[in-house]
C-alpha cells in the first residue's frame, strides 16, 4: 500500500536544528508502516528551506515555510497550495492509496484538499484539542467559528476518523469514530518493572510546561506531598512555554531540591527515567490520548493522573484517575500508591499488558486495516 501522511512537523532533515523537534509516537508509527508499505510523510509549513529527504525507509516532503511577513489569509492560502502541489507532484510517480491527516485542524484541511486533488480517500486522526475548548487555558480548536467549521469539514470529508482514547472520543462531532491509540516503541520503553523501593520516591512527569498540561496543579500536589513528610523527587521532562513561570513558582514554594526540570530529552533519556521511577504523574486539563502514559506503561510504571485521555480509559485497573484540577486528590492518590507496593506492581503490570497489546506495530496494523476500509468505501460511493 502507498500511504501519504500529512503531519504538522516533527520529521526534520538530517542537518536540521539540534535538538530536533520530534513527535516520537509518529516516528514509531512511520517506522512500522514503512516495514511493509511505501510511506511518504508531508510536513506542512514546517522546515525553513523545504525539500525531500529520507526518514528510515520512508520519505519526507516539506514544501517549505511560508514567510511570517505574509498577511494571515495569504499565508494560509500559500501554505495550502504548496502542500497540495507537493502531494500532487509526488502522486505522479507514487499512486497513493490513501491520505492520512494528523490532526483535524488547519493541517487536516490541507490534507483534505490534497486528498481530493489526487482522488484518494482521507483518513483523519484527532490528535489534540481540535474538537474542544478549555477557556481557563485558552486551549482548543472549538474556540472560534472558523475552527469549528474547519474541524467539521475535515471530519465530514474523511472516510475514517480516529481518536486516541475513549474518553476523548465523546468530544468528536462525528457519527463513527475508531479509537486507535498511538502506540509507543516497545524496544525503547519496555522493562521488567524491577526498581529499588523508596524512600526516596521518584516521580516523573513527561509534558511541556503549558497551560493545558496544568503545571500549577502538579506543583501544588508536589508541595502537599513534601508537606506531608514524603521524601519525593520529581523529574520533569518537556520544554518551557511559560517564560520560566513554573520554575519561579517552584522556587517560591521551596521545591527547588524536589524537582528537576530536565527540558526536552531524547526518548532514550525519558525511558531511563521511567524505568527507575515509582509513579508517573499527569495533571492535564485535556488529553486526546497522552502517549507518555503508554511509554510509562511499557516500563511497568503506573500513572496517577487527572481523568483525561488514556488515564480515564485505564482506570481503575491499570491507572489511578482523579478529578481535573484537584491538587489534593492528586497528592493523596500518589501518596497512597507510594505506600502500597503490591498495588503499584499490579497496576504497572496491567498497564504494561495494555501497552503491549497497543504498541506501535499494532497501531500500524490497525491503520492499514482502516486504510483498506477507506479505499473500499471510496470505490463503492
Amino acid at each position: 500500500m502507498k500511504i501519504a501522511l500529512v503531519v504538522p512537523g516533527g520529521f526534520e532533515r538530517p542537518d536540521g536544528p539540534v535538538p530536533p523537534r520530534r513527535i516520537p509516537a509518529l516516528h514509531a508509527l512511520v517506522a512500522e508502516l514503512a516495514r511493509e508499505h511505501e510511506v511518504h510523510v508531508f510536513c506542512s509549513d514546517f522546515d525553513e528551506r523545504g525539500g525531500t529527504w529520507p526518514f528510515g525507509d520512508a520519505t519526507v516532503h516539506d514544501p517549505g515555510r511560508v514567510s511570517s511577513r505574509v498577511l494571515p489569509m495569504e499565508r494560509i492560502t500559500e501554505r495550502t497550495w504548496r502542500m497540495v502541489r507537493a502531494l500532487r507532484r509526488a502522486s505522479e510517480t507514487v499512486p497513493f492509496d490513501v491520505v492520512h491527516a494528523f490532526w483535524v485542524d488547519g493541517n487536516g484541511v490541507v490534507a483534505s484538499l490534497a486528498a481530493r486533488s489526487v482522488g484518494v480517500p482521507l483518513v483523519a486522526s484527532v490528535g489534540g484539542g481540535e474538537c474542544s475548548w478549555i477557556p481557563s487555558a485558552r486551549y482548543g480548536g472549538a474556540r472560534t467559528l472558523r475552527g469549528r467549521i474547519a474541524t467539521r469539514a475535515v471530519l465530514a470529508s474523511a472516510r475514517v476518523v480516529t481518536v486516541g482514547s475513549n474518553e476523548a472520543r465523546r468530544a468528536v462531532p462525528h457519527g463513527e469514530v475508531e479509537v486507535v491509540p498511538l502506540g509507543a516503541c516497545r524496544a525503547v520503553f519496555e522493562a521488567s518493572g524491577e526498581r529499588p523501593d523508596g524512600p526516596p520516591w521518584r516521580l516523573v512527569h513527561v509534558a511541556n510546561r503549558n497551560e493545558v498540561k496544568d503545571p500549577w496543579t502538579l506543583l501544588a500536589a508536589l508541595r502537599e506531598l513534601v508537606a506531608a513528610g514524603l521524601d519525593v523527587h520529581l523529574d520533569w521532562f518537556g520544554k518551557d512555554t511559560l517564560a520560566g513561570a513554573v520554575e519561579e513558582r517552584a522556587r517560591a514554594w521551596n521545591l527547588d531540591a524536589r524537582v528537576d526540570f530536565r527540558g526536552e530529552q531524547t526518548s532514550a533519556e525519558v525511558a531511563r527515567a521511567l524505568k527507575t521511577a515509582h509513579v508517573h504523574v499527569l495533571s492535564s486539563l485535556h488529553e486526546s490520548q497522552c502517549v507518555a502514559v503508554l511509554e510509562a506503561a511499557f516500563a511497568q510504571l503506573p500513572t496517577v493522573g487527572t481523568r483525561v485521555g488514556l488515564v480515564a480509559d485505564l482506570a481503575p485497573d491499570a491507572a489511578v484517575a482523579v478529578a481535573v484540577g484537584d491538587a489534593s486528590a492528586l497528592a493523596t492518590a500518589v501518596a497512597d500508591l507510594l505506600g502500597d507496593g503490591p498495588r503499584r506492581a499490579r497496576l504497572g503490570a496491567a498497564a504494561q499488558r495494555y501497552a503491549q497489546l497497543h504498541d506501535a506495530r499494532w497501531t500500524a496494523s490497525t491503520f492499514v486495516t482502516l486504510y483498506a476500509r477507506a479505499r473500499s468505501s471510496s470505490t463503492s460511493v
